[in-house]
């Protein structure tokens, strides 16, 4: 990959990024809250209630984006060993999202739009 792509990803992650933070400055009313630190298995796209909370959820899953029940928008996650960030989102066209897998024992920053 050339400088320029890596510069446009970077761009658009950032760009990602700020926009999963003001729909979330927006669902809790001007203020970011973030929801506490809980271990979770999705239920699948099936399910019917949401096992998180809405706003920012940071958990720790094993499985695919797949997986995750309809209400999750965006899960972003951090590589350590390369230092990127590794985005997920649920409209995204399928060559945006490059988080293709959670593994469990990680930490993943879920965002559910909306009041549950």
């Amino acid at each position: 990959m050339t400088i320029k792509h890596h510069l446009l990803v970077s761009v658009l992650y950032v760009l990602a990024l700020l926009a999963s933070l003001a729909l979330a400055a927006t669902a809790c009313g001007g203020e970011t809250a973030f929801a506490d630190t809980v271990a979770a298995q999705p239920a699948g796209p099936s399910a019917e209630l949401c096992p998180f909370s809405p706003g920012w959820n940071l958990v720790t899953l094993n499985g695919t984006p797949a997986d995750l029940p309809p209400c999750v928008a965006v899960a972003w996650a951090y590589d350590g060993a390369t230092d990127e960030w590794h985005f997920w989102g649920r409209d995204n066209a399928p060559y945006w999202n490059d988080l293709e897998r959670f593994a469990l024992g990680r930490g993943y920053w879920l965002y559910v739009g909306g009041r549950q």
